[in-house]
Parts: C-alpha cells; sequence; structure tokens
C-alpha cells in the first residue's frame, strides 16, 4: 500500500537526512576570547554544524568557569585585595600591646591576613581547601622577629618642644624573611614572605595598678611606624579540572584542565596610627584593644600564562579532542589606601612580675573596613 508523501515532508525528510551526514562536512573552528585568554575549539567535537549553537553555549559556560577560576575578569581588584591583605597581615607583629617593658621587649610571631573583597568570609577560607584554584579574595602570610627599646633608660631630662616626653616613648624594629611552602604543602606552590619596619610606642596616659599588682590598667598609648613586607606566590602545576554539562547533543559535557604559571608579587608599604590600650588580670591573663587607621602605599602584580593539557567534548558516546584554551595576563593595583582597623588580642602571662610580664603567649584578630581580617600569634618576653 502506497502511502501519499506531500511535497514539503519529502523536502524535510530529505534536509534531516542531509543534515545529519553531512554537517560535519562544513563544521567550522570557533574561537572564543576575553580577559587575556583565548579558547579555539571545533563543532565537530559535539556533534557537527547543526549543534554549533549547543556547542558554543558549552564551550561559553566552561571558559568562563576558567577565567573566573583565576581572577581574571576583575584582576585590578583581586591585586587591590591582594596589596590589601597583606598589609592586615602584619598586625600587631612589629609592636608590642601588653609588656609595659621598663627596658626591652623581644618577640617572634606569624600572621595571615585576608580581604574577601566582594566574597563572604566563610567563601573565602572555603577556598583554600581547593587546591586547584585562586581564593576569590587576597590572602597574606608573614613571620617577624621583633626588638623593642624603652628609651626612659636614658633618663631624658627635657621634653622635647616642651610637650614630648621621650621617656614614655619605646621605639620597636622587626624584620624577617620565611619560606612558607613547606607548611602549606601543596604540590606546584611556593609562598615566601619578607617584612621589616619600625614603630614607636608613645604612652599618653601612664600605667596604673591595684594593690598587689592583682588588677593593672596599661596606660593609653599611641602607636605609629612604617613596615615594607611582600609575598610572592607562584603557582606552576596542572590546575582542578573544569566540568561543565551533562553528555548529550543539546548540552554537551566539556572538560578542560588548564595548567601552566601563575605568579604574585603581593606587595604592601603600611602607616599605622593607633590608640590602644591594656588590662591585666590576676598576674597571668592580659587583654588589649585597639583602633586606629592604615595606609597603605603597596602595590601588588600579578602574571598568568596558561594553556590547556586537554579540552574534550562527549555527547554520550565518549570523550573526543575539542580544542585548546591558552591565556596570558598581567596586572596590578594598589591596595585600600585608608582602612579604618580595630583590634584586640590576649596573652597568657607565663612569668609575671608586677608591672610587666616577662614571658607571653599572645594572639590577636584585625578587623577592617572593606574586608580586612588578619591574625597574629606569637610570644613576647621583656624587662
Amino acid at each position: 500500500m502506497r502511502i501519499p508523501v506531500s511535497r514539503n515532508q519529502a523536502l524535510s525528510a530529505i534536509l534531516l537526512t542531509f543534515t545529519v551526514f553531512f554537517s560535519p562536512l562544513w563544521a567550522a573552528q570557533q574561537t572564543i576570547t576575553g580577559s587575556g585568554a583565548t579558547l579555539v575549539y571545533d563543532d565537530n567535537s559535539c556533534g557537527g554544524a547543526s549543534f554549533a549553537t549547543q556547542c558554543q553555549s558549552a564551550m561559553n559556560t566552561a571558559f568562563n568557569k576558567t577565567i573566573g577560576q583565576f581572577q581574571l575578569p576583575n584582576l585590578q581588584d583581586y591585586m587591590k585585595y591582594m596589596s590589601s591583605a597583606q598589609a592586615v597581615s602584619t598586625k600587631g607583629q612589629g609592636v608590642d600591646y601588653t609588656t609595659n617593658p621598663s627596658v626591652f621587649v623581644v618577640g617572634v610571631s606569624a600572621g595571615a591576613g585576608l580581604d574577601t573583597g566582594n566574597s563572604s568570609l566563610s567563601d573565602v577560607v572555603k577556598s583554600f581547601s581547593k587546591g586547584g584554584s585562586l581564593p576569590p579574595g587576597g590572602y597574606g602570610l608573614q613571620f617577624s622577629i621583633m626588638a623593642g627599646l624603652n628609651m626612659s633608660v636614658f633618663k631624658f631630662k627635657s621634653p622635647i618642644l616642651g610637650v614630648i616626653d621621650l621617656n614614655r616613648l619605646t621605639v620597636y624594629g622587626h624584620a624577617a624573611a620565611f619560606d612558607f611552602s613547606s607548611l602549606i604543602k601543596q604540590d606546584g606552590l611556593t609562598v615566601k614572605s619578607s617584612q621589616f619596619g619600625f614603630h614607636t610606642k608613645y604612652k599618653i596616659l601612664e600605667p596604673r595598678s591595684a594593690p598587689a599588682g592583682l588588677f593593672n590598667w596599661g596606660g593609653l598609648d599611641f602607636i605609629t611606624g612604617l613596615t615594607i613586607a611582600s609575598n610572592n606566590v607562584t603557582y606552576k602545576r596542572s590546575f582542578d579540572e573544569i566540568v561543565s554539562g551533562s553528555r548529550t547533543l543539546s548540552d554537551p559535557e566539556i572538560r578542560l584542565t588548564p595548567a601552566g604559571t601563575v605568579s604574585l608579587s603581593n606587595n604592601a608599604v603600611a602607616v599605622p596610627f593607633e590608640i590602644a590600650t591594656s588590662v591585666r588580670l590576676l598576674y597571668f591573663l592580659s587583654l588589649f584593644g585597639g583602633a586606629g587607621i592604615d595606609l597603605n602605599f603597596g602595590k601588588s602584580s600579578m602574571d598568568v600564562s596558561l594553556g590547556s593539557v586537554s579540552v574534550a567534548a562527549n555527547t554520550g558516546s565518549g570523550n573526543t579532542a575539542a580544542g585548546t584554551l591558552t591565556a596570558g595576563a598581567s596586572e596590578s593595583s594598589n591596595g585600600r589606601f585608608g582602612a579604618l582597623r580595630f583590634f584586640a588580642g590576649a596573652a597568657i602571662n607565663l612569668v609575671p612580675m608586677k608591672n610587666t610580664n616577662v614571658v607571653s603567649l599572645i594572639t590577636q584578630a584585625n578587623i577592617s573596613t572593606g574586608g580586612g581580617y588578619g591574625l597574629m600569634v606569637g610570644v613576647r618576653a621583656g624587662w
């Protein structure tokens, strides 16, 4: 029995057959570019030209994930966050808030800083558990050796300009360089830090003590100084594989593994202006806190050079080589210039005396406007 077929139906059938069997013949190589990256792929990997739109959508998704993984769309802002995090990582390392030495104080400490930028603190912290991408916020690590001298040992007799009593002044210097790579233990990652600087602390109001020293108020201090700090961070490795799509012709699965080098030079030149105070309870516990403005003149820079180990597409019948991705970008930026910062900390005084703490374990937390967070831990010894 012969089934009648209209002319339009016949033409549609011929066109469908022609598209399925011959579309690969006119499938073309396509290019996606942006933020210093280029992805070149072939429509054949996704089923030919008849599925070019679906292939392009899938490749765009993988491309955007890749450039986002390396912060390429907002690289200048990312450098600002890095410089600001570097500055806050040094806070508390170059000065002492609780010892109140009559002669000298020395100490060692380590600090970490974050600048969350446009992300939440929890998102930035969680990102550090993923070794194959850059965190969305800035970060810094520092180590320092500090020494301070109470200028009253020189017994100055006359105030400068009649108002500045040098006997109320303590001067500090600090410096160190450290390689954090062996502590972080991520393949292909090196993190090297260095810093140096000086601070002065002027005792605006003198300390007061209760009988027997059971309660001690440390007075009111004004602190300023200069810290120059840097982190040199290098990633040289294959990074986390990026996967998108559902493995169908309408939504191809794209697998892309970027590899190459990311180099960051993370710098801060910070000048703080702080007011701080402290109390000591029952000899063994000291609490301190204060606020200040941080002027950061530092600049951070980043160089990215990436290629793809592989770009593969899968529409349900196995992976097919699809193309290549390359990326090259450089950017630099200054940090946040005038951030308002608040800080607080505690010290466990292992060897306390009536008016000073000979040996203390100390920790300090910092929070600044714009999304800066810092934590410092260390040891102080004074007399």
